[in-house]
């Protein structure tokens, strides 16, 4: 789903309103299970219009919950992995019309 994605947090702290600023990529949640251990994340990926291969654009959302639903937007809060730390990181994504 084509989404632009403000990210709320920075290593845990809140980014000011101003200071943020849209990424522009296609959302997806996937959940990877090893053993009996299943990790549910949500990516943002660039896609290639020639083929299969997408890049992320920010770090994954882990464990993401919803928090809030507007009409054209919501709210996502989970963890980002930072150099080996887990901070608390909240994405509002705001969906494009088309």
């Amino acid at each position: 789903m084509r989404a632009r994605v403000y990210l709320l947090r920075s290593n845990g702290r809140r980014v000011r309103a101003d200071l943020r600023k849209p990424i522009a990529g296609y959302l997806q949640l996937q959940t990877k299970v090893t053993g009996s251990v299943s990790t549910t994340a949500l990516h943002l990926h660039e896609r290639d219009p020639q083929g299969s291969r997408t890049d992320e654009l920010v770090s994954p959302l882990y464990e993401p919950v919803l928090v809030a639903l507007g009409t054209d937007a919501l709210l996502m809060r989970g963890f980002e992995s930072v150099n080996g730390a887990a901070f608390v990181q909240e994405w509002r994504c705001v969906f494009d019309r088309h």
